[in-house]
């Protein structure tokens, strides 16, 4: 597998909104990752295969902490280890601007993501009752600390 992990510039975010859109039930905007594109509190990565954005992650720092907003592989890439590279990448990177955890949602019927943070040893800290309304469902909270990677 071979793969670049750069900063998201702003004029990549019509790449990231098609995944975004291929992936979610409820997507995020474009004003939405322009403003996140914006903010220097945010790691906002993208995963490339030679010229094709496979990726990305998008995330904010939170005091020592580290949130992970949205994770997402396009769909010809799926289950073939580019999630958990950007996962890494994305720890790595808020690990090197002094973070010391990352959090983050998933649905509870994600099983798919919920393998990966466990690989990854995310512990589940609650549940988030009803946190996403597009279906109706709850979230398990994860976190986990980065002084691990």
């Amino acid at each position: 597998m071979t793969g670049l992990t750069c900063t998201l510039r702003p004029e990549q975010i019509g790449q990231v909104v098609e995944i975004e859109e291929r992936t979610f039930a409820q997507p995020w905007t474009v004003d939405d990752f322009e403003w996140v594109s914006r903010d220097e509190g945010a790691i906002n990565l993208g995963l490339w295969k030679d010229e094709t954005l496979v990726g990305y992650a998008i995330g904010a720092i939170e005091g020592a902490g580290f949130h992970l907003a949205s994770l997402a592989i396009d769909l010809p890439y799926r289950r073939q280890g580019w999630g958990s590279r950007l996962l890494c990448a994305s720890m790595a990177r808020a690990a090197t601007r002094g973070c010391q955890t990352c959090r983050l949602e998933a649905r509870r019927s994600n099983d798919a993501a919920l393998q990966m943070y466990q690989k990854f040893d995310f512990a589940v800290d609650g549940v988030g009752r009803r946190f996403y309304t597009k279906p109706v469902e709850d979230a398990w909270l994860l976190s986990r600390p980065l002084s691990a990677l």
